[in-house]
């Protein structure tokens, strides 16, 4: 629920008109920030959206510091501070966001997905392709590394199980990168009126899943020429692809509202992202590297991305369904991570109004 200490529109446009170049009455500056965040990104035409314009009016409508701007000084400054004390409350979000609250911030957060999809791809000749370009160059230099060099490549199709790997480390590093600086990009959007903060990596990694989902269609479409078809266990894709986009959403939550706080974050992540990588099962699996039993069980379970990509690659490389323990890390693994990064989120965004 909003805050009671947020003014409704009439306060907000009854609050007094300064005068002077450098303020404009309350409803003229309601109209100008809808416009603004409608070029932005749209605010929904809903309660969410009047709530954010009265928030905005009254923070633009500031006192002039001279006594003689309008009479009864006194008074203005009183419902002037009032007004700025409400927006920094609604602006903070100091409460939590229910899931019906959220729900009808859709719209905003379509916004966002459409303004991040076009500025990942504006002016690009290949667009979206890149994002399929990327893996196909190394998968090509790690085959020749692993499956020529090192030849540690048992399995048929070699490129195809290294390919599905890749997709997933990529989409997983990707959005976990992308999503650290998220917020402090968004900061005018922020400052400027109360939504729920959550939008801004939701929609970065919604639009690193948009891009993934296509390039692994495209990685389906390569499987089905190489062996004929796809199996029936390729219907359980969904629900693995679901379990991971809500994975990596509860670690982007926790990274980009740390980093806002601790610059240091995004640096770090990306010098553990690294090590990770070749940690992964991506060239290989477990039992092709070592006999050791605490080794493969130290690669295949402590490691939380290895279950995800053994999944994806049982259904879509080998056809077969994944097995109960795989399914039910997952879903416990998907499941905690949500929570959590969004316990450590709405635990540390009061301040993001000041701080970004």
């Amino acid at each position: 629920m909003v805050s009671s200490s947020v003014p409704s529109i009439a306060s907000a446009r009854s609050l007094p008109a300064i005068s002077g170049s450098a303020t404009m009455p309350a409803a003229s500056a309601a109209r100008s920030v809808a416009a603004d965040a409608q070029t932005a990104v749209s605010v929904p035409v809903a309660s969410p959206r009047r709530v954010a314009i009265a928030s905005t009016a009254a923070q633009t409508a500031r006192p002039d510091p001279s006594p003689r701007a309008m009479p009864g000084s006194t008074s203005c400054a009183t419902s002037c501070a009032a007004a700025r004390r409400a927006v920094v409350s609604g602006s903070e979000l100091g409460h939590s966001w229910s899931m019906g609250e959220l729900l009808r911030y859709r719209y905003l957060f379509e916004q966002l997905v459409r303004r991040e999809l076009r500025q990942k791809y504006q002016g690009s000749v290949l667009g979206i392709a890149w994002y399929f370009v990327n893996p196909l160059v190394l998968m090509g230099a790690y085959y020749l590394m692993f499956g020529v060099v090192f030849t540690l490549a048992e399995h048929d199709d070699y490129p195809l199980f290294l390919m599905v790997g890749l997709v997933v480390w990529m989409f997983f590093s990707q959005a976990l990168l992308s999503s650290a600086p998220a917020l402090l990009d968004q900061g005018a959007l922020i400052r400027k009126a109360p939504f729920p903060r959550e939008t801004i990596p939701g929609a970065v990694v919604t639009v690193q899943m948009v891009t993934f989902t296509i390039v692994l269609a495209l990685v389906g479409v390569v499987t089905i020429a190489v062996r004929g078809t796809l199996d029936p266990a390729i219907l359980l894709l969904p629900v693995i692809l679901v379990a991971l986009y809500a994975f990596v959403l509860g670690l982007a939550l926790a990274v980009s509202v740390l980093h806002t706080y601790f610059r240091d974050v995004a640096p770090i992540l990306s010098a553990v992202l690294l090590p990770w990588f070749f940690l992964s099962p991506i060239f290989f699996e477990p039992e092709d590297i070592t006999d050791q039993a605490a080794a493969k069980f130290a690669m295949a379970w402590v490691n939380p991305v290895a279950p995800f990509i053994e999944a994806v690659r049982d259904v879509l490389y080998d056809g077969t369904v994944p097995s109960a323990a795989v399914l039910l890390y997952v879903l416990v693994a998907a499941t905690l991570a949500l929570l959590i990064g969004r316990a450590i989120f709405r635990g540390m965004q009061r301040e993001l109004a000041v701080i970004v």
